[in-house]
């Protein structure tokens, strides 16, 4: 995703760019980190916040490098809806603290030491990573996540309790998040095809 996408209209990149990675490698680490601290947040979350939170906080990511990043670097992968996920979970600590005591206190300190750990891995020179959106994903995570946060305990026994959307609308932000994706994909293979004609011979 960059910004002269987005001033074509293809809006959709908004969206996409979360499906889309560099690699193999890259698919992996993110769908491990999904692995990990996705069922915690649905546990606390049920599976319709999650999935609304794992949304926006990769648009957010993606509008924080479109905003404050190199328009001329391309974007994308997952890790900003990871890092989202994370964020989550700290506003969730933070809305239940005084029922969570010192085992909240533990998962925070946990949580920011994962989030300030992928910040600085991407720091680094030449990283390749894009950190604005991981801040950006990181942060619209976590203020979504204070939005939609419950301040009851959750029920672990009961995944589906305290969905906020009903399936009808979940499953429709999924097939609209695969369709932006198709969009892309299809805007892609557009360009290539055009930028393979005007190649010399």
């Amino acid at each position: 995703m960059n910004a002269a996408i987005l001033y074509g209209g293809q809006w959709h990149r908004l969206i996409s760019p979360i499906f889309l990675h560099g690699g193999w490698y890259h698919l992996f680490a993110n769908s491990f980190s999904l692995l990990r601290i996705g069922p915690l947040v649905e546990n606390l979350y049920g599976p319709g916040r999650t999935i609304l939170i794992y949304l926006l906080a990769g648009v957010g990511g993606n509008v924080a490098g479109l905003l404050f990043g190199d328009p001329r670097v391309p974007s994308v992968g997952a890790s900003g809806s990871v890092l989202g996920l994370m964020g989550a979970v700290a506003a969730y600590v933070l809305r239940n603290k005084r029922q969570l005591g010192r085992s909240g206190d533990a998962l925070l300190t946990q949580v920011g030491q994962l989030l300030l750990l992928n910040l600085f891995i991407g720091m680094r020179p030449r990283s390749g990573v894009d950190n604005l959106g991981h801040a950006g994903g990181a942060l619209a995570g976590a203020v979504f996540g204070l939005l939609l946060a419950p301040r009851t305990m959750p029920a672990y026994d009961a995944p589906g309790d305290g969905s906020l959307l009903p399936p009808v609308i979940v499953r429709g932000l999924l097939g609209a998040s695969l369709a932006a994706t198709a969009l892309a994909v299809r805007d892609t293979v557009r360009l290539a095809l055009k930028l393979r004609a005007f190649a010399p011979a």
